[in-house]
């Protein structure tokens, strides 16, 4: 196995970032709200809105940041002083851009989980914010 690829962004690919885990916060909502559509994108928005935030967080600081989807991954480079919500716990979104997502019918995902995916997203949303400002 290769080395994970990291890349070093300028500063200020950290506010393109977060307009784009803005709107992908956004889409998530929306399409819990219309309530079609398959329930397993409504997380995998939701860890693609948190993957960009932290991802954000990493440029901002002038990390380097690696070339992956994995929540896992990520979190071990912030920080300890950052203070990211729910710590390693995030890292449990991952499962929604990796096995939910290519799953249909065989796992019911309840609404309060799509619920929770939102409240976690809305959360890290809204800590990046504070930090990229």
């Amino acid at each position: 196995m290769s080395p994970q690829r990291t890349q070093k962004y300028k500063t200020e690919y950290a506010y393109a970032l977060l307009r784009i885990a803005q709107g992908d916060l956004e889409s998530a909502q929306a399409l819990y709200a219309a309530k079609t559509g398959r329930k397993e994108n409504v997380g995998y928005l939701a860890q693609q809105c948190v993957e960009k935030c932290l991802k954000a967080v990493l440029c901002y600081k002038g990390v380097p940041v690696p070339h992956t989807n994995e929540l896992a991954a990520l979190l071990p480079l912030m920080d300890s002083s950052w203070l990211c919500p729910y710590g390693l716990e995030i890292s449990d979104l991952s499962y929604f851009a990796t096995v939910r997502r290519y799953m249909e019918g065989s796992y019911e995902i309840e609404n309060e989980e799509l619920e929770a995916t939102i409240e976690v997203a809305t959360k890290i949303l809204e800590w990046t914010q504070e930090i990229v400002a």
